[in-house]
């Protein structure tokens, strides 16, 4: 099909694995302006496409399609389907991911991976932690290098959370791990032999966003696993008291650990594995020693598949498709890690960034070239 032959071209074109994302990447697009999406091409039931024809009063012509699966084939399959009707400049993925948890501190949840290359690892396990893989690579396009590096280094130098979660809608903020933790921990002393589920259900009380007494299950389970992100758990403790009136087992914090989160970007290195819903901790480490890439900072399903098929399903002319994977941090890929309550607030900072991306020239000039 040539690009003439196509229904509609965009400047901008989004892809989401899940609705989720979608919907938290809608919600970032139109917070505070005028731009609204509308669900367009209704005789394309396999594609669910909304669009806005001026986003933001900046010319540009957005579109967001939703797979409504995770998976790397599938996602393939997907921009492969999408790219035989529509046209895009620049197109990006945007969603959740999960951190490397070997770089607690640097890699918060919320906080964006741009990935700058994308790499792919297929492999079978052998020998305990030991895999033997087979590993492709793709490097993002240097046209979108120079804006990206200068915002991620803008965003790095003030030892904040980064200027764009302020796009954010409010029903998608969510407290840092060391913030809901602190409380608890709080709450504890105060009551120090109160049950976990007497906690849980005066923690819901608090009527944080979202909050849900699975998920403060979660995070006393985080609690208990981790030995240096968020909270020092000193003592053996178990679920009928959290804390003991004897004193000997309790929980302590360590100065330097109990601080909001600094959400920022982080443009690195991102890998797409198979199935991440294994714990990663061993499994990164082999990958890093056998792809020779020290830089890794985030793992998920889609990128590589996304950004491979990018090439071709989007090029114009002669040129190369340009895709983009920016994914925010909603966990380290571990079991106990893995708290769904940070899967929507991780999506919505990914779009929080992308929507300050598309406000700086090089990304206006690398999404709206001459033809």
């Amino acid at each position: 099909m040539m690009m003439s032959d196509k229904k509609d071209h965009f400047n901008v074109l989004i892809f989401c694995a899940l609705q989720s994302e979608l919907r938290a990447a809608r919600r970032v697009l139109e917070n505070g302006t005028s731009s609204e999406f509308v669900n367009m091409y209704h005789e394309l039931p396999a594609i669910n496409m909304i669009v806005c024809e001026n986003w933001n009063s900046t010319s540009l012509k957005v579109g967001m399609a939703s797979q409504s699966r995770m998976g790397g084939i599938e996602c393939q399959t997907f921009v492969s389907e999408v790219g035989k009707y529509f046209g895009a400049n620049v197109v990006v993925m945007t969603g959740i991911c999960a951190g490397d948890e070997n770089k607690y501190g640097n890699v918060e949840h919320g906080s964006v991976v741009i990935a700058k290359r994308t790499t792919v690892v297929e492999g079978s396990k052998e020998k305990g932690a030991e895999f033997h893989t087979f590993a492709q690579y793709c490097d993002l396009d240097s046209r979108l290098i120079g804006a990206i590096d200068e915002l991620v280094i803008e965003d790095q130098s003030s030892g904040k959370s980064a200027e764009w979660v302020k796009y954010i809608p409010d029903e998608d903020i969510r407290p840092s791990p060391r913030y809901v933790c602190e409380m608890i921990l709080d709450f504890v002393y105060e009551n120090p032999n109160i049950t976990q589920r007497k906690l849980i259900a005066e923690m819901e009380n608090k009527k944080l966003p979202g909050m849900t007494a699975m998920n403060f299950g979660q995070l006393l389970e985080i609690m208990k696993e981790q030995d240096n992100p968020w909270i020092k758990a000193k003592g053996d403790y178990g679920d009928e008291y959290v804390v003991t009136d004897t004193g000997n087992n309790y929980l302590r914090t360590e100065a330097g650990f109990l601080r909001d989160d600094v959400v920022t970007s982080i443009f690195d290195s991102m890998v797409a594995i198979p199935n991440v819903t294994e714990n990663l901790k061993e499994k990164i480490k082999v990958l890093k020693k056998q792809a020779g890439d020290r830089r890794l900072r985030a793992v998920d399903m889609e990128s590589h598949n996304f950004m491979q098929q990018t090439l071709t399903s989007f090029c114009v002319g002669d040129r190369p498709g340009i895709g983009l994977v920016m994914k925010g941090i909603s966990d380290y890929g571990t079991q106990v890690s893995k708290v769904d309550y940070y899967q929507v607030y991780a999506a919505s900072t990914s779009a929080a960034f992308l929507r300050h991306l598309m406000t700086q020239k090089e990304f206006l000039f690398a999404s709206t070239p001459t033809f």
